[in-house]
């Protein structure tokens, strides 16, 4: 239960490395033969998977503590009290600080309007972590935290699936939450927006339901790593995680926009403008997901191998571990950069701007780690961890 994966640190570095490939700015005016960097700007234009992948590693994650209780007693037992004190202790603090951080590089960038009438409720629904279900999900400056909001009330329903696992099987558990999750994502382009009183109830692309499926599977592979179930061989498979990787790249939108795009037909238009639009994007997802799940699966098997232990391994690894601060400030350092880098996506300054700001994140991520993220990283009050007799090195994922 100590021992940290490298392989997940891995993970969680990739996750990071696409999320700042998206949010930084990667365009590349032409077309293939206009720009060289058209393909690795067309590729970037995938790093929200990386959002995917860091919810699937952070049911793997919560769910660790649990399945080794399992594995040792049989049963499925949690301390909810703790493991709410042991969330709150590790993330709250540097999220709050976070806010400011974004905040005060809103005065510089101006991405961020303040709206005095509504900044009351919208400091509020972010401090409550609930600003992901309303019309303020991506405000304040630092619209990536939204997905904090959104992993905070999947660990609230966490309860609910202990107890789904206690009562069903494998398949049954799938089956309950993939209609959930995938009736979830059809229903969502029809429904609007719902009052509620000051502000409103939307933006339901941002709410946990959209990622129930992905927890899920994330605490189903910690299970099966803790040999508690068994799935088929074919859910390590290396082979197959790029298969469905592949399917999901070409199923995606901006594939599909793309192909029409070139072709230039009306009759192709059918393929984003039909009723069944959703469930394309849906499965394009979907397999997305599945690939990030046997991918999981394959690199736990390979723990302790080359694949985690080489040089690149382990620089990926340390990236993962910092990986909660990067993702913190990410969004203000590459707003605040934009307003004074000059560079062209054009030649090679698309590449210098490229390296420019994802470096700047990460360095910024870096600083912000050890300035404030790391006195957490225990997830007590760093009064008592300052105490000589609790003074423990963490190398535990939860």
């Amino acid at each position: 239960m100590n021992d940290r994966l490298q392989s997940i640190d891995m993970l969680r570095g990739l996750a990071i490395l696409a999320v700042l490939a998206i949010h930084g700015p990667h365009d590349a005016p032409g077309g293939f033969r206009e720009n060289i960097w058209f393909l690795p700007s067309f590729l970037a234009g995938y790093g929200y998977l990386g959002v995917h992948l860091f919810v699937l590693i952070s049911g793997f994650c919560i769910h660790r503590r649990a399945a080794v209780g399992v594995a040792n007693t049989g049963e499925y037992r949690l301390d909810w009290g703790k493991f709410w004190k042991r969330r709150i202790w590790r993330l709250y603090p540097p999220y709050v600080v976070a806010i400011v951080i974004s905040l005060v590089a809103a005065t510089v960038h101006q991405r961020f309007v303040v709206n005095h009438e509504q900044i009351g409720w919208d400091l509020l629904l972010h401090l409550t972590m609930l600003h992901n279900l309303t019309e303020f999900g991506t405000s304040l400056g630092n619209g990536s935290l939204w997905s904090l909001g959104m992993e905070e009330q999947l660990y609230a329903g966490y309860v609910l699936l202990i107890l789904l696992f206690r009562r069903s099987s494998t398949m049954m558990l799938l089956c309950i939450i993939g209609i959930v999750t995938i009736g979830w994502r059809l229903s969502m382009p029809v429904a609007g927006p719902l009052n509620l009183g000051p502000f409103q109830l939307g933006k339901w692309y941002l709410w946990p339901l959209m990622f129930w499926l992905h927890w899920t599977l994330g605490a189903i592979a910690v299970e099966v790593a803790e040999g508690i179930r068994t799935v088929p061989r074919w859910c390590s498979s290396i082979s197959l995680a790029c298969i469905a990787l592949l399917i999901a790249m070409l199923l995606n939108r901006q594939f599909v926009e793309l192909f029409i795009a070139t072709k230039g037909t009306i009759s192709n238009g059918v393929l984003i403008a039909g009723w069944w639009q959703p469930w394309i994007f849906t499965t394009s997802e979907l397999f997305a997901l599945l690939g990030f799940y046997i991918g999981l699966n394959w690199l736990i098997e390979k723990e302790g191998s080359c694949w985690t232990t080489h040089r690149v391994a382990r620089y990926l690894a340390y990236l993962g571990r910092v990986s909660y601060s990067v993702y913190l400030v990410h969004i203000p350092i590459i707003y605040t950069l934009e307003m004074y880098v000059t560079l062209q996506p054009i030649g090679w300054q698309w590449l210098v701007r490229l390296i420019l700001f994802v470096g700047t994140s990460i360095i910024g991520g870096l600083a912000f780690f050890h300035v404030i993220e790391k006195r957490f990283v225990q997830g007590k009050s760093p009064i008592k961890w300052s105490h000589p007799r609790l003074r423990t090195k963490v190398i535990s994922h939860a």
